[in-house]
């Protein structure tokens, strides 16, 4: 009997010391400057779609636009719902300027490598949802 005292002791002062919360919330996209963040884009979309350097200029410009956008409309106080609706929105209108920067050959092959990573996404997030065991 002592000893499943003990034990049971033990598992309870364990359970209290593994879950206090820290206090620190990590946040990804603190670390990384908006400036690096358009940057690192704007480099993938050049490796992938072949940019000159006028189209290297105008892209980082439009990425850095929207990542700012982004920031500032996560950042607000809005619900959820409208934020989702916003963010739409702001893809419609990046995808309208991205569409005038490229040529035509170039904004097809975006659009190819945006569908294929939302694929992968999905397939990712239905992975996961099966794992936890959900329909």
């Amino acid at each position: 009997m002592k000893h499943l005292l003990i034990l049971a002791l033990m598992l309870l002062l364990q359970n209290i010391a593994f879950s206090q919360d820290t206090g620190k919330k990590i946040n990804f996209h603190e670390r990384v400057p908006l400036e690096k963040r358009a940057e690192r884009q704007t480099q993938i979309m050049t490796d992938s779609l072949g940019l000159d350097a006028q189209q290297i200029a105008a892209i980082n410009a439009i990425n850095l636009k929207y990542i700012k956008a982004r920031e500032d409309l996560m950042a607000s106080n809005i619900s959820k719902q409208e934020k989702i609706f916003d963010i739409e929105t702001l893809d419609i209108m990046q995808h309208k300027d991205f569409k005038k920067a490229l040529s035509k050959e170039q904004f097809k092959k975006l659009q190819a490598l945006e569908e294929r990573r939302r694929a992968i996404r999905k397939q990712k997030f239905m992975e996961a949802r099966r794992r936890k065991g959900g329909n």
